[in-house]
């Protein structure tokens, strides 16, 4: 993403990439919880998450990079989106 997810931009670069996915659903999960208790990146993080768990489960994901570096407890250090 060119803008982070706190600037405006960023904010809306990303809504409009969940609509094209899934028309409404910001606004059906703001409808089921309410305005309060979370703020507009933290429903984006877990739409982010909802994205990259289908896309692991359907074996459509990525991971960068193709060939990860190992952390000092063995565990690839990389990004599975």
């Amino acid at each position: 993403m060119q803008h982070g997810k706190k600037s405006a931009r960023g904010r809306r670069a990303r809504m409009r990439l969940i609509e094209k996915t899934w028309p409404n659903l910001i606004a059906r999960l703001r409808d089921d919880l309410g305005r309060g208790g979370y703020v507009t990146d933290d429903l984006l993080d877990a739409i982010a998450v909802l994205w990259s768990t289908i896309r692991f489960a359907q074996r459509s994901h990525e991971s960068f990079p193709d060939k990860p570096e190992f952390d000092t407890r063995a565990l690839p250090m990389r990004i599975v989106g």
